[in-house]
């Protein structure tokens, strides 16, 4: 029988949505939902989740209260399952125009998805997948290597990055040559069209010059494609979680700003 959880209540008393744990932990609301619903988890999974909730484990998993287990078996018990695999991964993108490598956290879906794209993308293709309630683009032109790692059977990289921070409510446009991007808030965009903005690059260009149009709200911007490198795009949601959290980011149009990274 899985362990009994207070996910949901606590989640709830420190005013997080499941979109918004669901982007700490850099993962979906349905596996949050699931978590919730008593899905069997590994320990190590057990103490990310209270870490990220910042309460002690026992109070999230009530069971562990009077038996601090110290073996598998112990665990097993429980209602844990040690060895259990967990929804993470880390992708390291090398990019011709990037001075040192992005970081991306990705489900185990986004990794058969990549692992199966590059057995057929062309060097006019984007690259595209999800990581931390964001969209990403990549040319594939620009990448040197990707590098996909999951060290154990229970490894799980805790983020770094907390991505409700305002700053991450943006959209990123690095171009071919340059190292810093290009930012604009997300309120620059119409939020119906802003998980839709980018999705013809999903489609392979026949010319150079072909221009991609921005759907924003008040200026007209077309981006050469053959010049984009990489865009990351935050999800709609992700956005209204940031806002119901503390407000939009509030940064000028343009404005140019280095991003973290995830570190292993």
């Amino acid at each position: 029988m899985p362990a009994t959880n207070r996910i949901a209540v606590i989640r709830r008393k420190a005013k997080l949505s499941k979109r918004a744990l669901a982007a700490k932990l850099a993962t979906s609301p349905e596996q949050i939902e699931r978590y919730e619903s008593g899905q069997t988890i590994s320990p190590e999974l057990a103490n990310v989740i209270a870490t990220t909730l910042e309460t002690p484990i026992e109070q999230v998993f009530p069971g562990l209260a009077n038996n601090p287990p110290t073996t598998d078996e112990e665990w097993l018990k429980l209602g844990f399952e040690p060895g259990a695999s967990v929804p993470s991964w880390l992708l390291t993108l090398s990019l011709r125009s990037l001075p040192s490598p992005r970081y991306y956290q990705i489900d185990e879906d986004d990794l058969n998805h990549i692992a199966s794209l590059f057995n057929n993308l062309r060097a006019r293709d984007f690259l595209t997948f999800d990581s931390g309630a964001r969209s990403i683009y990549v040319s594939v032109a620009e990448v040197q290597y990707a590098y996909l790692r999951n060290d154990s059977p229970t490894a799980f990289v805790l983020p770094t990055t907390d991505w409700l921070r305002p700053e991450h409510a943006s959209v990123r446009i690095f171009f071919s040559g340059r190292s810093e991007p290009v930012v604009f808030p997300a309120s620059d965009f119409e939020r119906r069209h802003l998980d839709t903005a980018f999705t013809p690059l999903h489609c392979s260009a026949d010319t150079a010059d072909e221009f991609l149009t921005l759907p924003a709200t008040d200026f007209l911007m077309p981006l050469r494609r053959a010049e984009i490198a990489l865009v990351e795009v935050p999800s709609a949601e992700l956005v209204e979680e940031t806002e119901l959290l503390g407000g939009a980011f509030s940064g000028a149009s343009h404005h140019n700003s280095p991003d973290r990274k995830l570190h292993r």
